[in-house]
C-alpha cells in the first residue's frame, strides 16, 4: 500500500515538473525535452511476522537450576559411575513419555530430577559398599 501511494506521488510530481516548464519557457523557445520517467521502485516484499515466543514454564512445573542439561549431566555422571543404571535411566525417561532426555515435556523436568537425584543417591550408597 506505501509504494502504491510513493508511485502515485511520483507520477504527481512528474506531471508538476513538466506542467511548470511548459508554462517557464518563453514563447519563441525550441522544445523542451519531456523529463525522462522516473523508473517504478521494485516493490518490497512483506516482512514475514516474526515467530511467536515460546510458551513461558509455569514456576512451578519447575525449580530454578533445573534444567534438561542438568538432567543430562546428572544422568552421565550415573551412568560413569554404574553402567548398568543407564536401563534405570531409560525407564524413568519412558515412564514419562519420553525415550529422550531432549523429547521430555517441560512438565516432567522436575519429576525426573528427583527421581535422577535418587538413583545418583543409590549409586553412591552402592558405591561406598
Amino acid at each position: 500500500m506505501l509504494e502504491h501511494e510513493i508511485q502515485k506521488l511520483t507520477a504527481a510530481i512528474v506531471e508538476l515538473i513538466a506542467t511548470m516548464r511548459e508554462h517557464a519557457k518563453p514563447p519563441a523557445a525550441a522544445p523542451v525535452p519531456k523529463p525522462t520517467p522516473v523508473p517504478k521502485p521494485t516493490p518490497v516484499p512483506e516482512p514475514t511476522p516474526a515467530p511467536e515466543p515460546a510458551p513461558t514454564i509455569a514456576p512451578e512445573t519447575t525449580t530454578p537450576g533445573v534444567t534438561r542439561d542438568g538432567l543430562k549431566e546428572i544422568s552421565l555422571q550415573i551412568v560413569r559411575a554404574d553402567t548398568a543404571k543407564k536401563k534405570d535411566i531409560v525407564a524413568i525417561l519412558e515412564a514419562h513419555g519420553a525415550q529422550t532426555i531432549t523429547k521430555l515435556a517441560d512438565a516432567h523436568i522436575l519429576a525426573v530430577h528427583g527421581q535422577f537425584l535418587a538413583l545418583s543417591q543409590q549409586v553412591m550408597t552402592e558405591a561406598r559398599r
